[in-house]
């Protein structure tokens, strides 16, 4: 099985080593492959050529980019027809909703739903975190 991280970045480069590296060690569940999704949506700030070299050091990433902004949706899209995971999560680059523990999301939402689907998990402070999932 493969998890798909699929992660919408623009304008994050004081933040998006991080979150990466973060992604990156999170726990998976035993036996899963794991790959992260970034898509790039036109940074201006010296994003892209951080992911660059991210890509270059990690086989587990595969990295995008949009020629013109449009949009933290545009990029989830586009993440999600690159993906190719038995099921996925979104991770925002901004650390505001970096996923604790993404092998809990993984089992809680297998066990929901054992067919190919997109989830998005939210681990807001004020509460311990939730799994939506639907089919893909």
């Amino acid at each position: 099985m493969k998890l798909s991280i699929l992660m919408p970045v623009y304008n994050e480069r004081t933040m998006v080593e991080r979150c990466v590296s973060q992604v990156l060690a999170a726990p998976i569940p035993e036996n899963m492959e794991r790959e992260l999704v970034i898509v790039d949506d036109c940074s201006t700030d010296g994003t892209y050529a951080i992911l660059e070299r991210l890509a270059g050091e990690f086989p587990q990433i595969q990295l995008y980019r949009h020629e013109r902004n449009g949009g933290k949706g545009a990029a989830v899209r586009t993440a999600i027809g690159k993906a190719s995971g038995d099921f996925a999560i979104i991770q925002d680059a901004d650390l505001n909703t970096i996923r604790p523990n993404i092998r809990a999301c993984c089992v809680r939402c297998w066990t929901a739903a054992p067919t190919r689907f997109l989830a998005r998990v939210t681990w807001p402070a004020s509460r311990a975190g939730s799994c939506r999932s639907g089919t893909r």
